[in-house]
Parts: structure tokens; C-alpha cells; sequence
């Protein structure tokens, strides 16, 4: 599926909710949509396929949505949907009870079971419709009910891989060609979903250069600084870079001058760059950037265009 748009403004009142629930059973899955007894609704949609990921962003006004069995009946298994929410309340009911969920929340549902969603102040989130072969990669069997909050955004670690996978779906809808993007989606699902991938050494990996990430713009980011906000000592972070032939320490500095080089392709000052970049100053960066690449920040001004 190629990157997709759909909204419902254009369309006549009487026609919108039916229209709607045809759109989602051929970008997501299938559901049937209630509305409040006041209100026009309105919702749009921007969806597209990344390898075994179909994504999306919804936004519409306060509704209701309901998967039945002869929603089930009527597709082939979708394998499980993941919701991240980012605006409003909402709340969730399945067969294994009701849950209410806010903001920064992401939350599962699979595909063959029934379900019900109420957004009684509208939707903006962010979904993840998960092919049944990488469902059953990503979850084992048996190891969450029909529909489960994930995570609330409240444990550090899960707020941060929530965040990281946010950034992946966003970069999904705008980049679906980008080999990239699929595998960055399932290593973060991993460490989110599959029992203990971000305890091994591998995810906390993962889970502290998304943490470099996150906060490279700021000039005190070390060792030191990234250990102490993820609860661990310097000497485990050490430990879990030193089979990469490399340290955190170099991560850090390869990500600032990879990141600079990007943005210098950009309209900014290279002081701007430099601090974007999380380099305490002009001078510093510049005597980085040309040990690394060879040349002055200003020389990457004169290339031709990408």
C-alpha cells in the first residue's frame, strides 16, 4: 500500500461514517463507528505500508468504535494492532476487562478478538497494524490477553522506547521506502512486547542510544549522565558497548557529527548547526567535524544539493 490520505471533510454528513469504516478496513482493520448524539463527525487518516507494518495517524472528532465477530469473519486475521495514543482519553473494553488510557500510552489489541474503543474527546494517535507472521514473532502465544495496555508512559524505559517508537511510525509515513524504517519498528516492538528483549544486552543497547538520541542536542551528554538517568552503572553501559569494538563515549560523538553533517545541508548557521548538534561550541565542533571528515563545517555548504 502506498502512502495514503483520507479525510472526511469533503464528504456529505450522511455519507461520512460509512465511508470512514470502509477506508479503515482496507488501510487497518475492519470496525464499525458510533457517534454522539450531537456533532458532525470528521476524521482523517494518513496511512502507509512499511515492510510487514501497516501504519497510521488518525484524527477525528469524539466517536466510538466497536470490532465484532463479523468484522473477524469477514478479513483475514490482521494479526494484532498497537494504538500510541498522543491526545485525549479514551478507554477500551475487551473480554478481559476495561481499561482507560491517556497521552503517551500504547495499547494492544488482537486482531481475531473482539473489541471496543470510546474517544468521548476525540482521537490523535499514532497505530501499528502488525502482520500476523511479525505478530507471532513479537508475541509469543499466550503471553497477553486479547487487548492490554502496554505500557502507560509512566516506567522511564517504557516512556523512552514509547517515544523512540513514535518517532519510527512518524518516519514510516513520511519515508515508507526507507529500508531502514521496518527494522527500527520491530526491534523497538520487540523490546516492548517480547518478555525480556530489553533486559538483554542487545536491547539495553538499543535502549541507551535511544536515549542518545533523544538528548543529543545537550552539550552534558556522557557516559556518566546517560547512566545515571537510565538507573545503571557506567561500568554496565561499558560493559554492554565493549562487544562492539567501540564506546559510548565515540557513539555519542559519531551521532553529534552525523547529525551536523545533515542539518548543514539545511538553511541554519553553522553555530546553529553546532548547537543543535549538542558541541559546546563553534570552535569545537569545526576541529571535530574536519578531524572526522577532512574538511571545514563551511566546505559542506558548497556541495550541490542531495
Amino acid at each position: 500500500m502506498d502512502r495514503q490520505f483520507f479525510a472526511t471533510r469533503h464528504l456529505a454528513e450522511a455519507d461520512r461514517v460509512a465511508t470512514w469504516e470502509a477506508h479503515h478496513a482496507h488501510a487497518l482493520v475492519g470496525l464499525g463507528c458510533a457517534l454522539p448524539r450531537s456533532g458532525a463527525f470528521d476524521a482523517a487518516v494518513r496511512s502507509a505500508r512499511v515492510g510487514p507494518y501497516d501504519l497510521a495517524h488518525v484524527v477525528a472528532t469524539p466517536h466510538a468504535v466497536e470490532r465484532t465477530p463479523r468484522h473477524i469473519r469477514s478479513h483475514e486475521s490482521p494479526g494484532c494492532v498497537l494504538y500510541l495514543s498522543r491526545r485525549g482519553r479514551s478507554e477500551l473494553r475487551s473480554r478481559t476487562g476495561e481499561i482507560a488510557h491517556g497521552p503517551g500510552a500504547v495499547v494492544l489489541c488482537e486482531g481475531d478478538e473482539p473489541f471496543e474503543r470510546r474517544f468521548r474527546e476525540g482521537v490523535d494517535e499514532l497505530v501499528i497494524r502488525v502482520s500476523p507472521t511479525a505478530t507471532a514473532d513479537l508475541v509469543p502465544p499466550g503471553s497477553a490477553p486479547a487487548a492490554t495496555l502496554v505500557t502507560d508512559g509512566d516506567a522511564p524505559v517504557a516512556a523512552l522506547l514509547t517515544r523512540s517508537l513514535r518517532r519510527h511510525v512518524e518516519a514510516g509515513l513520511s519515508r515508507p521506502d526507507d529500508a531502514t524504517v521496518a527494522d527500527d519498528l520491530t526491534e523497538r516492538l520487540r523490546l516492548l512486547l517480547t518478555p525480556g528483549a530489553s533486559t538483554s544486552a542487545e536491547g539495553l543497547r538499543t535502549i541507551v542510544l535511544d536515549h542518545v538520541d533523544e538528548h543529543l542536542h545537550e552539550t552534558d551528554l556522557t557516559t556518566e549522565t546517560v547512566a545515571e538517568r537510565l538507573r545503571v552503572t557506567e561500568r554496565t553501559v561499558r560493559r554492554l558497548f565493549a562487544p562492539t569494538g567501540t564506546s559510548l563515549a565515540d557513539e555519542i560523538r559519531h551521532r553529534r557529527l552525523t547529525r551536523a553533517h545533515r542539518l548543514l545541508r539545511g538553511s541554519g548557521t553553522i553555530a546553529d548547526v553546532a548547537r543543535r548538534s549538542g558541541f559546546a561550541s563553534q570552535a569545537h565542533f569545526s576541529r571535530a567535524f574536519r578531524s572526522e571528515y577532512g574538511c571545514r563545517p563551511s566546505d559542506v555548504r558548497t556541495l550541490p544539493p542531495l
